[in-house]
């Protein structure tokens, strides 16, 4: 008698302890949030990392990540401004109370305190490291990331083609499977058909494979459409 196969695991949506898991693993990598040209000067960004609220933006020149929520009443401070605040220069300020941050997260001025009264020393909201790389934004939500930003030479070459980065809505998958689909280069003809590939060669072209340092490297050619629209 054959042996029935159950493919349940394949095709169920993953289980909360395994979305924790791997966002828990992911949290120690760097993470391309936004496109550097979509921040502009002076202007408050709140992203989504791993169900993390980011508020991306500016102080004094230096590129800065932190917790999108006051610590006063959890408002969202990228719905606030920037602010000059004496001794420290700009400032993300809540448009709720008032409460100004310095790029650090501290707290350093709370308008309603009374005077003579230091700022508590729990008046401050968690930083990320954050850095500008292949024109794009880049952050670790863990304070030591595992990995330094991984090097693509192919960025300054000008043989390669360099897309956006494209967002998209959650997508309810495994992520060994959308790694999987990633890979996989034989499905380019029928699901990306006019940009990549070419239904008449849908064959698996060959591959080369090789380790270097801690990366693995694929390589392989593929038919690509004369007129293609990215």
């Amino acid at each position: 008698m054959a042996k029935q196969i159950t493919y349940r695991a394949y095709y169920d949506a993953p289980s909360d302890e395994a979305v924790d898991s791997f966002y828990n693993g992911m949290r120690r990598h760097w993470q391309p949030v936004l496109p550097a040209a979509d921040l502009a000067p002076g202007e408050l960004k709140s992203v989504e990392l791993l169900e993390e609220k980011i508020l991306l933006t500016r102080l004094n020149g230096q590129l800065v990540a932190m917790q999108d929520l006051c610590r006063h009443f959890q408002a969202q401070l990228s719905t606030g401004e920037i602010r000059e605040i004496e001794n420290f220069g700009q400032c993300v300020s809540c448009h709720y109370h008032g409460w100004a941050y310095n790029a650090t997260g501290q707290c350093v001025e709370i308008p309603q305190l009374v005077e003579g009264r230091d700022i508590p020393p729990s008046a401050w909201v968690p930083t990320y490291p954050i850095q500008e790389k292949y024109d794009l934004i880049w952050v670790c939500l863990e304070a030591e990331p595992q990995f330094e930003l991984p090097e693509f030479p192919e960025y300054e070459d000008p043989a390669f083609q360099v897309g956006p980065l494209r967002t998209y809505e959650p997508w309810t998958a495994a992520a060994p499977r959308v790694l999987m689909g990633t890979l996989d280069d034989t499905h380019f003809p029928w699901v990306h058909e006019g940009i990549l590939g070419n239904r008449s060669h849908a064959q698996a072209p060959d591959h080369k494979v090789w380790r270097e340092d801690r990366y693995l490297r694929v390589e392989f050619t593929t038919s690509q459409p004369e007129k293609r629209h990215c």
